[in-house]
């Protein structure tokens, strides 16, 4: 069986909303949402673990969600300049697994469904990465006045277009053996 680890960073140097990662969203840190989502979905059976490089954070994470896995993250991952990438490669340096599941805490709304339907599609694709989407049906423009998706002479009305995809940063899947081939998720 695959060793599956979901890895939820929470830094806690945001510059445009202060502590955004622990601040109160109905009723609960942002943090706890997505947190239990993935505890919830059973599908991890390698621990849910939270990375933070604030032991403050860390102590909400233990009351909050005691079945995560807190676990202090290495500073260079946690600068304004650090990528997520930079987090999941000190991960898997430190962790094993199969699979890793990068989950973003500011999608909330994300729910213990959601991962079990993404693992399912996972696996039945044989897939070596997976990413979130919403479907959308909106004309685009570049910054100059040139439109991306339609011809203007030909515009179709908003219901009739066929949907296209916006990555919407809930969360990935990325086989570790990608994932260090290619230094991405």
């Amino acid at each position: 069986m695959a060793d599956w680890k979901a890895l939820i960073p929470i830094r806690s140097g945001s510059k445009s909303i202060p502590d955004k990662n622990i601040k109160l969203f109905c009723g609960k840190p942002l943090f706890y949402w997505a947190t239990r989502a993935a505890i919830d979905s059973g599908i991890f059976n390698g621990g849910v673990y939270v990375a933070s490089d604030s032991e403050r954070y860390l102590d909400l994470v233990k009351k909050w969600t005691p079945d995560a896995i807190p676990v202090l993250r290495a500073a260079y991952t946690a600068t304004d300049n650090a990528s997520s990438e930079s987090v999941i490669g000190w991960f898997l340096e430190n962790y094993h697994c199969d699979v890793i599941s990068l989950v973003q805490v500011t999608t909330p709304s994300v729910t213990s469904s959601d991962f079990k339907n993404a693992r399912k599609k996972f696996e039945s694709e044989s897939a070596d990465s997976l990413v979130t989407v919403a479907p959308f049906r909106r004309f685009l423009w570049t910054a100059s006045g040139s439109p991306l998706n339609y011809d203007p002479r030909t515009r179709p009305r908003r219901q009739d277009m066929q949907p296209q995809f916006i990555e919407n940063g809930s969360f990935y899947f990325t086989s570790t053996r990608l994932f260090k081939e290619q230094q991405c998720r």
